[in-house]
């Protein structure tokens, strides 16, 4: 419903209006009249109107001067004057007031009608072109999220972030060329529950505050910590002050939402191709600050001893997981873990090399969920982790993870069987069923919902008959 409000000094006016909207309008209403400008003013801002008559002269506050002040209330308001009066002075100063229309006295039934339609279509289709973009808004945001822990994923991994980073940045419309790595280390009391850590009510603060207050990427929770990448040019002094400002700043606000323990490493600016580098600053800042928040400044000199280096094969284990090596993924984990028995130092006994590898088992068990991965008695995705971190034998531990990765993989391979299996038989049924037709290979790839490269790969595989290329 729109509400109309009149404002003239003949009440005969305001009562003519209120029949004509009455009995020839739907969807729209006189919510009040006023006799002068002066009373119109005190109750504008309760009424909240969508259209304003105005009439011009009236005793005390003139018309246009009462629009004048209605617009610093009701900024969004449609604002029509009525008079009898056709001065080129008032007419200029309504053209400065951006009236919508200028009636004169009088005012015919079917002008005043059509006038009144006409601006309610315009704020129906303002309102839903602002929901329109409201949605658009929300819908943008969704997709970036959903691409942020796969880039966070790259960073850590070092995956080509810097491609990755370059089309968040056009996505995004983001201008700075380099950025940092914040690293939230989060420490639970014995009797909290570990599981779902980014539905815990510190994580949401931790989010909507980073979203808020600078333009980021935010990682997913991962054992007991939590990597943000946070653009940002600069690299000086005042810089880094800002930062760890921040970071303290941040810590406040999750300490009043929680219990848990918390500190905050920061490693230094970068490009984007040597992203990795700070966030294992972030990891030595975490290590070797002093407080509760670090940079790596105050680090300076520290060399990594964390196994960074020991777990140098991370990235080949992950992509062989992925591709459902399950093979390859025994040789890399036993290889691995061999060297580590054989440094005591960097052991699955250290902190650092086992929230690494929990790094890289969380990456995995996303990967597989992506994947379609199902679970099933000994494979579940909403309690691995807690289950991961109840383990403090470093040799069950071991044996747990390669059994464990071992059989992600199979998972994975056995998915991607059975996703190839049903693309060639609905391959076969949609030739079968357009036998005697010209098909294209982008007829077929849009048939299947697949890029035209992976239908031409499947036909290879299973040597369909060679019609890709009609």
């Amino acid at each position: 419903m729109y509400n109309i409000l009149v404002v003239d000094d003949e009440q005969i006016v305001i009562d003519s209006v209120r029949f004509i909207v009455k009995n020839n309008i739907r969807n729209a209403a006189v919510c009040a009249g006023f006799r002068s400008g002066a009373a119109a003013l005190q109750q504008i801002g309760s009424l909240k109107p969508d259209i304003v008559l105005m009439d011009i002269c009236m005793p005390g506050i003139n018309g246009l001067d009462t629009i004048a002040q209605m617009k610093l209330v009701c900024p969004n308001a449609v604002y029509v004057i009525i008079s009898a009066y056709e001065q080129f002075e008032f007419a200029k100063q309504a053209v400065e007031l951006d009236v919508y229309e200028y009636l004169l006295k009088p005012v015919k039934k079917q002008v005043l009608v059509d006038v009144i339609n006409r601006i309610m279509a315009e704020i129906s289709d303002r309102a839903n072109e602002f929901n329109r973009a409201l949605k658009a808004e929300e819908k943008f945001k969704n997709a970036l999220s959903v691409l942020e822990p796969g880039l966070i994923y790259s960073i850590i991994m070092n995956r080509n972030p810097a491609q990755a980073l370059k089309n968040y940045r056009e996505l995004s419309g983001i201008t700075t060329t380099r950025g940092y790595i914040m690293v939230l280390k989060y420490e639970f009391g014995e009797k909290k529950a570990r599981g779902a850590i980014e539905d815990e009510p510190f994580f949401l603060v931790f989010r909507e505050i980073l979203k808020i207050r600078r333009r980021c990427i935010l990682g997913p929770a991962m054992s007991d910590r939590t990597a943000v990448y946070i653009f940002c040019d600069d690299d000086d002094y005042q810089s880094r002050v800002k930062a760890a400002g921040f970071a303290e700043g941040l810590l406040r606000e999750l300490k009043k939402k929680s219990g848990i323990a918390f500190s905050i490493g920061i490693g230094g600016v970068k490009d984007d191709d040597q992203i990795a580098y700070s966030y294992e600053e972030a990891l030595i800042a975490l290590r070797h600050g002093r407080g509760e928040v670090a940079h790596i400044a105050e680090a300076a000199g520290v060399q990594p001893d964390n196994g960074a280096d020991i777990i140098s094969r991370d990235a080949q284990l992950l992509e062989a997981v992925e591709a459902g090596d399950a093979d390859k993924v025994d040789t890399i984990l036993r290889e691995l873990f061999d060297r580590m028995d054989r440094n005591s130092a960097l052991g699955c006994g250290n902190s650092e090399s086992r929230n690494r590898l929990i790094e890289i088992a969380v990456m995995a068990h996303r990967a597989a969920h992506r994947l379609n991965v199902g679970e099933d008695d000994y494979l579940k995705f909403n309690s691995y982790l807690g289950e991961m971190l109840e383990i403090k034998d470093s040799n069950e531990f071991k044996e747990w993870y390669i059994m464990r990765m071992v059989y992600l993989a199979m998972k994975i391979r056995k998915a991607r069987e059975a996703s190839t299996g049903r693309i060639v038989s609905q391959a076969k049924a949609y030739i079968s069923d357009n036998y005697g037709k010209q098909i294209s290979l982008n007829m077929l790839a849009k048939s299947l919902g697949v890029s035209p490269s992976i239908s031409a790969s499947y036909s290879r595989r299973r040597q369909a008959p060679t019609l890709w290329n009609t």
